[in-house]
């Protein structure tokens, strides 16, 4: 039987993990509400989702802005996970990766150095 309990820990095991491993910058907490399992955004009251489609920079920049995110990866991705329980089974999930948007051409700048 799956539980919002077990569920929880699954996914804080991965986020301990992604840290550890080097692979995550930072991890948001993880987060029961009622039957959902998700992050623990910073700032609840920016608006997730204003439009659907891909995602843009803007969606990008606001989910950094709210923490709205598992996981911050090294190269600058952002992780979304997000499981509802019901009656002992995984009724839905939100599993995404963000990548940062970049321009055609353009490279990440590495903390600490110009331009």
């Amino acid at each position: 039987m799956t539980t919002t309990r077990t569920v929880s820990e699954e996914v804080r095991n991965l986020l301990d993990y992604l840290l550890n491993a080097e692979i995550a910058a930072y991890t948001n907490t993880v987060c029961v509400s009622g039957t959902r399992v998700s992050w623990h955004a910073t700032d609840p009251g920016i608006p997730f989702l204003v439009s659907r489609g891909d995602p843009t920079l803007q969606d990008y920049q606001r989910w950094a802005q709210a923490g709205a995110y598992s996981a911050l990866l090294l190269d600058g991705a952002l992780l979304q996970i997000t499981y509802d329980i019901e009656a002992g089974e995984i009724a839905g999930h939100r599993l995404a990766c963000i990548p940062l948007p970049l321009s055609p051409g353009q490279r990440p700048r590495t903390p600490g150095t110009n331009p």
